[in-house]
């Protein structure tokens, strides 16, 4: 009906005054901010499992960050949105603190970090080098390399590539013809 509200404030449904006087409702300012800013879930939606939050740190370029989660952060559990880690002992102790402010800047959503004092996993460092020793481990047990080290005990496995990857390093290049 266009009429003040009892008690003189501007009605819900009445224009608010120009200029944003005391009258002035903050309604249809809220409702656009509200709009621009997805809802947290949907904000999450994209980091369903650890190692997507790890590409996002990746993403950031934030060198110290990233390299500090894949050596001292010993993950525990992980929703979206929830991070729950065991740090190393050589663990910055604002780690927690900066990976927070690291997510929230970059998913606009509030993230919960909690540190515990057991219960983690390897390190993402510590998968990575287990799985390069157990592929040398493979190198070494086979015949030509076992030949190699009997012939040169002081060698040293330098690198160990899959076959199929070194394959075309290994096949002349055809003429044209």
């Amino acid at each position: 009906n266009g009429a003040p509200a009892a008690g003189g404030g501007a009605s819900a449904d009445a224009p608010a005054p120009a200029g944003g006087g005391p009258g002035a409702s903050a309604r249809p300012v809220q409702a656009v901010a509200a709009a621009a800013v997805p809802a947290p879930e949907m904000a999450l939606a994209r980091y369903g499992h650890f190692d997507q939050v790890v590409a996002l740190i990746r993403n950031t370029r934030d060198v110290k960050l990233l390299i500090e989660v894949e050596n001292a952060l010993r993950l525990v559990s992980y929703a979206p949105g929830r991070i729950e880690f065991q740090p190393t002992e050589d663990a910055p102790r604002d780690l927690a603190q900066r990976l927070g402010q690291c997510l929230k800047e970059q998913t606009g959503v509030r993230w919960g970090i909690s540190v515990v004092a057991g219960g983690g996993g390897r390190t993402i460092a510590e998968d990575r080098n287990a799985e390069g020793e157990a592929l040398e481990a493979r190198a070494r047990e086979h015949p030509l390399v076992k030949a190699m080290f009997d012939a040169f005990p002081d060698a040293r496995i330098t690198a160990v590539r899959p076959a199929g990857e070194i394959a075309g390093d290994a096949l002349p290049d055809a003429p044209d013809g």
